[in-house]
């Protein structure tokens, strides 16, 4: 049976109360409470998540308790999804069973304290070079063709992109509400890392921001060809597809421009802490990737108000 744990006197009761299991209940029950749990509290990407778990669910059983899951049953888990899965998407659905574990260890007292999380002692899959061919850092002049090949509502994405580091899901979630003009700040909304952040912007970026803010019909600042927000963050992609191929430029995708803003942060002096932030990255390890781009991409402008 699954209780709520009540507020505490004199403070406002949660959005979602957080649910109290028995020792041993049974995955099933647990998931059910995950998902129901960010559901309501307008967390992104339930629905993946959802999918994962049950796919884990159904892997272990339904009806096996949480504390009888082990490192090995990751293990072999991760082994079974390498026959169907590229290594990328099995370590998405190793993060979300690590923050499950780690809710079922913080939130829900199933897991003793002192025992590590099983994901974390299985580990995630190494991603070798080879596999990340996509990992281009744009120079000053592929920049410009970009910018030249864009049309005039696209071009805004690239810019914001460039500026702030940003991915295609926060971009399309861009409010005036988010913008700091006092301090030239502007609030990325969560996202994949389920946290927000504030990033800086220079004259030039607050003035676009501005601009933008004055053209909105909804206070969103990024639109589709007709003015109006685009449904979801991936329309994005195909169209940034379709500018690069006018720009005559053979590889890149959208997010290539977020690996340019990382290396530029770099170069300029940053600290892979302060990168880490901006960028939005859960695990500093994610960030040190982009030290590599430093020996390989050209020589480029060292603020991203300079993009």
């Amino acid at each position: 049976m699954i209780k709520f744990r009540p507020a505490k006197e004199g403070q406002p009761a949660p959005k979602a109360a957080r649910a109290v299991f028995s020792t041993h209940a049974p995955i099933i029950e647990v998931v059910k409470e995950f998902i129901r749990y960010r559901k309501l509290n307008n967390m992104n990407s339930w629905k993946a998540n959802l999918y994962f778990l049950n796919r884990f669910a159904e892997y272990v059983g339904s009806e096996t308790s949480i504390r009888a899951i082990k490192f090995q049953t990751i293990n072999d888990f991760k082994e079974l999804l390498k026959e169907t899965h590229k290594p990328t998407a099995i370590n998405t659905y190793l993060s979300v069973l690590h923050k499950f574990f780690e809710d079922a260890r913080g939130a829900w007292k199933l897991i003793d304290e002192h025992e590590p999380n099983p994901v974390t002692l299985a580990g995630w899959i190494t991603i070798k070079e080879e596999n990340q061919e996509e990992r281009v850092v744009f120079t000053d002049e592929e920049i410009a063709a970009l910018r030249a090949a864009a049309k005039p509502y696209f071009l805004p994405w690239i810019n914001l992109a460039l500026k702030t580091g940003a991915r295609e899901i926060e971009l399309w979630k861009l409010h005036e509400s988010h913008v700091r003009r006092t301090d030239r700040n502007i609030w990325i909304p969560p996202s994949k890392t389920l946290k927000g952040r504030y990033v800086g912007l220079g004259p030039d970026g607050i003035k676009q921001v501005q601009q933008l803010i004055k053209e909105s019909p909804d206070g969103y600042l990024l639109r589709n060809r007709n003015g109006k927000r685009f449904k979801d963050a991936g329309r994005v992609s195909p169209i940034f597809k379709r500018t690069r191929e006018r720009a005559g430029l053979e590889r890149g995708t959208f997010h290539c421009l977020r690996h340019t803003a990382a290396t530029r942060l770099i170069r300029a002096g940053k600290s892979l802490e302060e990168v880490q932030y901006i960028l939005g990255h859960k695990n500093i390890l994610t960030t040190r990737i982009y030290i590599h781009a430093l020996e390989e991409a050209p020589k480029a402008s060292l603020a991203l108000d300079n993009l």
